[in-house]
């Protein structure tokens, strides 16, 4: 009784694994929105990661121009107002 026991409750596992994990495959137009979204988060990251140079590239140039206002770039000269 004890072995049938054992083995029913194997089977019962078994199916829970199994409806566990059909729950978790995503049909192909779900696997596409999540790829989309995806692509949508690296470029966020990418044009996040590009202002953050920007304005890195400019405080270092506004730094340059105050130690020497001599200093002259093609950076500073369209982005950066001499004040």
């Amino acid at each position: 009784m004890i072995i049938l026991t054992a083995i029913w409750g194997a089977v019962q596992i078994s199916f829970l694994v199994l409806i566990i994990s059909n729950g978790f495959n995503l049909s192909k137009n779900e696997e596409a929105a999540l790829k989309k979204i995806d692509v949508s988060h690296s470029a966020a990251v990418t044009l996040q990661r590009t202002f953050k140079f920007f304005f890195k590239k400019k405080q270092l140039h506004r730094a340059m121009h105050a130690q020497d206002p001599e200093h002259k770039s093609k950076f500073t000269d369209k982005f950066v107002k001499n004040s």
